[in-house]
């Protein structure tokens, strides 16, 4: 097996627990009760937070590249796309929201804060260990 490389797989699931606010204040959730969400993304691979915003009431969604530097311009035209899909709420990442906290947004703007719960993760945990432990010279390798 090649150095770095772990040969262990495990299934996960995203919990979505609460909102952040742009002053990075929690939220409840029951926030979005009966509100019209738009979404955006400036992530690697936006279609997975895209899945999660569907459990809400989305009207649009926009995707940036990775690790997006917002503009004037983008959040003008990001507000007049919410705003054509008569959004009462924009919801983006907490990786996002903490670069847009210098704009002025005339809706309501939240991260979605997501949890990643690990399904056995006592055996995750100890692949994981496993590994560590053969990288540090040990004899042990994960199988």
């Amino acid at each position: 097996m090649a150095s770095g490389h772990i040969a262990y797989q495990t299934s996960f699931h995203l919990v979505p627990t609460f909102l952040v606010d742009k002053s990075f204040h929690a939220v409840t959730l029951d926030e979005l009760q009966g509100k019209k969400v738009f979404g955006f993304a400036g992530i690697a691979h936006p279609e997975e937070f895209k899945r999660e915003l569907n459990a809400y009431n989305m009207v649009g969604f926009k995707s940036f590249p990775d690790h997006y530097a917002y503009n004037e311009e983008d959040v003008d035209a990001l507000i007049q796309e919410a705003r054509a899909a008569d959004s009462d709420i924009l919801l983006t990442t907490e990786k996002d929201i903490v670069k847009l906290t210098g704009f002025s947004f005339p809706l309501p703007l939240y991260a979605l804060r997501v949890d990643l719960f690990i399904e056995d993760e006592e055996t995750f945990w100890q692949q994981l260990e496993k590994h560590f432990k053969a990288e540090k010279g040990g004899t042990e390798r994960v199988q």
